[in-house]
């Protein structure tokens, strides 16, 4: 799958911010062939509306409440896909980071408890 099909999955206004951080396509979508398949890949993660969902969206030791929805979402497969990386994708910032972002933006900033008063 190409970026640009990839990035056209997203919902807006995540889409308008993964396009003007990677202008357009032409920054931060990876350096070599598999990189830009790992990048392609996240972005893949984000639009297709599964990865932050209750089941899906877990980062170990804490539980965010989402105001608008009235749910608990319970975090942990994220978290250990995540640990042994700087960025999602790569070692460098990537339009992957950016996507990522802003798909779980909405539910960590209507957090009934701050982060890390619950740890």
């Amino acid at each position: 799958m190409s970026f640009e099909t990839s990035v056209a999955k997203l919902r807006s206004p995540v889409k308008e911010l993964v396009l003007s951080a990677s202008e357009n396509g032409e920054k931060l979508v990876g350096n070599d062939d598999a990189e830009k398949q790992e990048v392609i890949g996240w972005i893949n993660k984000a639009g297709d509306g599964k990865l932050a969902t209750e089941n899906n969206l877990k980062v170990c030791y804490y539980f965010i409440f989402h105001k608008a929805a009235s749910q608990l979402y319970y975090v942990q497969d994220l978290d250990a896909l995540l640990i042994p990386k700087t960025y999602v994708a790569t070692n460098y910032l990537t339009a992957a980071d950016v996507a990522l972002y802003g798909t779980l933006h909405p539910i960590i900033v209507c957090s009934e408890t701050p982060f890390f008063s619950i740890l």
